[in-house]
């Protein structure tokens, strides 16, 4: 299957490739995310290889320490050329400093993978197009599902306690050498890893949150969009880090 847009070819994809289109997913998910309680588009995108939507509730918040609030969020994003899957995921946003933070561990993932689109001799269609709407509708259906659960109180409620205890852990060793492991951990460049550790001596936290709170604060600086959301997936990964984990990273010397 070629996927064209204005007459240029954007994707070059097999008969398997489940078509979850950004516009359909679109039209079907913004109502649903208007809806949520005290509703704010943070940031919405469409980059050459996907789409994003972003979205803040700020009905639903809380004080991790004197001044510092937590908002519950979603994020939907889809790529429709191959680059990724259809996924409902967690956003912890901080007033602060805008930050954004994405728990992708506690995310829907649709893979763009279904039926052959052909049968064996690839010469009769199998599958027309309201057959593949009725799908995607369902599709959507869990969407709407996903998004509900990913602002609701118990799972922001999850996510706030697990930055709160990322204040308990203190960075010991040596914080340049701290940043450094953690770009040999996620294939972070000279570049990233400065801006990671400004960001880090800037937020007066030698900690963990404030080492958290380094990675997604660089993501403002990240003017590639796919990047920086990829910076506020970084920011979940280190919420889900094991005890061990933790130790390695903040005693590096």
């Amino acid at each position: 299957m070629v996927r064209t847009l204005d007459g240029r070819a954007r994707a070059f994809l097999s008969t398997r490739y489940r078509r979850l289109d950004n516009f359909d997913l679109a039209m079907s998910v913004m109502p649903i995310l208007k809806e949520l309680p005290g509703a704010r588009f943070e940031s919405v995108e469409l980059t050459e290889s996907k789409l994003y939507l972003k979205v803040v509730s700020s009905k639903l918040e809380c004080e991790v320490a004197p001044g510092d609030i937590l908002q519950a969020g979603v994020i939907v994003s889809n790529s429709e050329v191959g680059c990724g899957t259809l996924r409902v995921e967690p956003l912890l946003y901080r007033l602060v400093c805008s930050n954004g933070l994405i728990m992708a561990d506690r995310s829907m993932r649709k893979n763009h993978a279904g039926r052959a689109l052909v049968s064996d001799d690839e010469s009769v269609l199998v599958y027309q197009d309201d057959t593949l709407e009725a799908e995607d509708e369902a599709i959507f259906l869990k969407v709407r599902d996903l998004v509900q659960t990913a602002v609701s109180e118990t799972t922001f409620q999850l996510i706030s306690e697990k930055m709160r205890k990322t204040m308990g852990i203190q960075i010991t060793g040596n914080p340049v050498k701290v940043v450094e492991v953690l770009a040999n951990r996620y294939a972070l460049n000279e570049v990233e890893c400065a801006g990671i550790l400004r960001h880090l001596i800037s937020e007066h936290h030698l900690n963990g949150y404030g080492l958290v709170n380094a990675v997604t604060g660089y993501s403002q600086e990240v003017e590639d969009y796919d990047r920086a959301t990829e910076f506020e997936e970084l920011g979940g990964k280190l919420l889900e880090l094991s005890q061990s984990d933790w130790t390695q990273l903040v005693e590096a010397a």
